[in-house]
């Protein structure tokens, strides 16, 4: 498998030294550029479970990238969300050496199968119990030496999302940038109107605007056309669409970087024979 291709006289004048040296280290630092945040993004993974060890292909490869600071997980780690299917994720992620990071799918919390037959999704709340006891938390907000990261669950209605930010306001460090990592593309028309489409988020753009004002950047980590694409917002913002498709479309990671007030990014794509399973499901199915 392979990657294709981001006092005394004597005091007084030690004094003296010790504080210009001092000065100077003091000047240097100030000037010193910060080191670019590098990262990874993976999303939408969860059918690369359903292929023998295509998930550990996958893990491995991005355990394997060199210089990267963290690797975030955005979404649908999962797909009926089951305790087999987690065993295999963790195991698979056990492998990446980096600080992991996770925002919640809409796979990893409701549970379709359940959905189906009784026609509700009245147990979200205890779904996303499960949820946090898994992963820790389902909300994260955290910094390093250029940006300010903030992780949401986009499952949840607009009312608990907007008190986090509210909650994360002032915590945000002055003179980075500010990137938003969720599953749903959260500036699209989708909603969840029924259980029917339990898949779709519960607000629309209009209503997470408004808590948006310090947000630079909203990586999404739901598939969209199956390719990785970016995306012009309001005032300025960028949106960017990372999420794995179904079977046969490239299985792919983007390595990000931030350069100054913009990221960049490239993507991996991991390069498998033609007749692998995966492909031959996808002419079956789809």
């Amino acid at each position: 498998m392979k990657i294709s291709s981001l006092r005394p006289k004597s005091t007084i004048s030690n004094l003296l030294v010790v504080t210009l040296l001092l000065a100077t280290i003091c000047s240097c630092t100030s000037t010193r550029q910060s080191k670019p945040s590098r990262f990874i993004i993976a999303a939408h993974t969860y059918y690369t479970l359903r292929y023998g060890d295509l998930f550990f292909e996958y893990t491995d490869a991005i355990s394997k990238e060199e210089g990267i600071d963290a690797v975030f997980f955005l979404g649908d780690h999962v797909c009926v969300n089951n305790q087999n299917e987690w065993d295999k994720f963790f195991k698979g992620v056990s492998t990446i050496q980096a600080s992991k990071y996770y925002s919640p799918g809409n796979h990893d919390i409701y549970k379709f199968p359940y959905i189906e037959k009784n026609a509700t999704v009245e147990p979200y709340e205890r779904w996303k119990q499960e949820y946090i006891s898994r992963i820790g938390y389902d909300y994260k907000v955290f910094s390093d030496d250029n940006a300010n990261f903030i992780l949401i669950n986009s499952n949840d209605p607009i009312e608990k999302i907007g008190a986090f930010f509210k909650e994360i306001d002032s915590t945000l460090e002055n003179g980075k940038l500010n990137i938003l990592m969720t599953h749903h593309h959260i500036w699209d028309h989708y909603l969840q109107t029924s259980w029917k489409n339990w898949y779709f988020k519960r607000f629309n753009w209009q209503q997470i605007k408004p808590y948006l004002n310090k947000i630079d950047h909203i990586i999404a980590g739901d598939a969209w056309n199956n390719t990785p694409s970016t995306i012009d917002l309001d005032d300025g913002k960028k949106g960017y669409r990372v999420g794995i498709g179904g079977p046969g479309y490239p299985i792919y990671y983007a390595i990000v970087e931030v350069n100054g007030q913009n990221i960049d990014y490239e993507i991996k794509t991991l390069d498998l024979p033609e007749d692998h399973i995966y492909y031959e499901d996808a002419k079956r199915k789809w």
